[in-house]
């Protein structure tokens, strides 16, 4: 698991590396950041969403709706997407 301030410095390199392609891009401001939260705690996923992230997507049913239930309650802005093959 990545320390909280790893995460925070990854997360904002991504966020800049989006910002300089949509100066370089026309058509390209429809680009939203998917955080892939398979395999991670619920302390990384709220960290992330307390950063601003509100899009995450898992793979496995059960362990999405086991992230989906816990964090619920605090972080209720959250999209969550299913990513891989059904």
């Amino acid at each position: 698991m990545l320390s909280s301030n790893q995460l925070t410095k990854n997360y904002h390199q991504v966020l800049q590396q989006i910002d300089n392609y949509r100066k370089t891009h026309q058509h390209s401001h429809n680009i939203t950041l998917i955080a892939v939260s398979k395999n991670q705690p619920l302390e990384s996923i709220q960290h992330l969403y307390n950063l601003g992230q509100k899009d995450f997507g898992e793979n496995y049913l059960q362990e999405a709706i086991n992230k989906i239930n816990a964090l619920n309650p605090i972080a209720q802005g959250i999209t969550w997407h299913y990513i891989g093959r059904i």
